[in-house]
């Protein structure tokens, strides 16, 4: 008797992979392919002309898009529209919109692209470095110079010491090493310049002879500017070039990596009632503005990664839902880091002490890979190394 079995195909790769497994004819495979990958996609407040348009082009091709019940009368202003189509129904959809009139070829050519433009696989960093992630998870792991930040404040607060961990981390699999010296956990106040660039700059000098990446964390584009010239490749910015644009004239002039964060206020009050529509829309929302603030300066995008920003202005269920439709950040072709270990929505599960969350630590590292993360951002690295590997390697063979 035959078995009946659904299968979750992630992409037209997995799909040709089946083929090939089953012995489909090459040729067929070319045809079955693009009807083969089905797609939904949601787009947001169109004018009830060009979503009537794009409705009907969804119809003419068998593909469906759901609006809102009185776009079709011009009783509502906006509406939202939902397409769902194969990528063969999208190909002829995205062609059909580029001879039409009210904006409707803008909103072609932005389906061209989230569909079928890949993700960038290659950072380009200062110093003439550049971070290679197709060939699977790099892990970058978190040295903390700071006496106050919420895991392992105090630990690392020497340089010797600090070199010490560094090069353990390094050893357990560390593609990137993360330097702070101010913390950002909820309610942290802030430090100032000098002290900052006291503890980072001879840091990264030291660092810079035996790190393959060395990221600073910092929110100042003077402690950037030093630390940076004492051989830092890249900026992990908790603001994303929102709070100083001079943040982003530094990155260029260096030309550097920036990382570039999501927060919903600032450190001292990001955790008192953070509030979203939609938490993912709005997210890649304030994200889209730090990418136009980073081309805007003259940084390409193969200089940018974005961090949803776990643990930074969300709660309990906005940390699990960005890590739920992760993917739906790829939508700005950017490579995404993911920073969620030992943070305290772990705890609000489980009621587990920051220093006992290395399975909640490990779950969100997986979801996050799985997902569609580049980048995890993590204290425990041996660890996460060990995890990303299993899943990098099942992501490899799926059939």
């Amino acid at each position: 008797m035959a078995c009946c079995r659904e299968l979750d195909i992630k992409s037209s790769g997995e799909l040709k992979e089946l083929f090939i497994h089953m012995g489909v004819n090459p040729d067929g495979m070319n045809i079955m392919i693009p009807r083969g990958r089905f797609r939904t996609i949601l787009l947001k407040n169109l004018k009830p002309v060009p979503a009537n348009i794009l409705k009907q082009e969804c119809l003419a091709v068998g593909a469906e898009c759901a609006l809102h019940q009185q776009t079709v009368t011009h009783d509502v202003d906006t509406t939202d529209a939902l397409l769902m189509a194969t990528d063969d129904q999208c190909l002829r959809i995205i062609n059909h919109l580029q001879r039409q009139p009210f904006g409707l070829s803008t909103i072609g050519k932005n389906l061209n692209s989230l569909i079928f433009e890949p993700v960038n696989a290659t950072v380009k960093l200062a110093h003439g470095k550049t971070l290679d992630l197709a060939g699977g998870t790099v892990v970058m792991g978190i040295l903390n110079l700071t006496p106050d930040s919420f895991s392992d404040g105090g630990k690392y607060t020497t340089t010797e010491t600090a070199l010490k961990r560094a090069e353990e981390m390094i050893r357990e699999g560390a593609g990137i090493i993360d330097v702070g010296g101010e913390s950002t956990r909820p309610g942290a106040a802030e430090v100032s310049v000098s002290e900052e660039m006291d503890r980072v700059v001879p840091v990264v000098e030291k660092l810079a002879e035996i790190c393959p990446v060395i990221s600073v964390d910092t929110a100042k584009p003077d402690v950037a500017e030093e630390a940076l010239k004492a051989g830092a490749h890249m900026i992990n910015d908790i603001f994303g070039f929102r709070k100083n644009h001079r943040m982003s004239q530094v990155v260029y002039r260096n030309g550097a990596g920036a990382v570039l964060m999501h927060i919903q206020g600032t450190p001292g009050t990001m955790q008192k009632n953070p509030q979203y529509g939609d938490v993912v829309g709005d997210i890649l929302k304030v994200l889209k503005e730090s990418v136009k603030i980073a081309e805007d300066e003259g940084i390409t995008k193969d200089h940018l990664i974005i961090d949803p920003g776990i643990g930074f202005g969300k709660d309990l269920r906005h940390n699990l839902d960005v890590l739920l439709y992760l993917k739906e950040f790829l939508a700005l072709k950017i490579p995404v880091l993911v920073g969620a270990s030992r943070k305290s929505f772990i705890g609000k599960i489980d009621h587990s002490h920051v220093t006992d969350r290395l399975g909640g630590s490990l779950a969100a590292a997986v979801t996050s890979v799985m997902n569609g993360a580049s980048i995890l951002r993590v204290h425990d690295i041996k660890e996460t190394v060990q995890a990303v590997k299993v899943i990098d390697e099942m992501k490899r063979n799926r059939i």
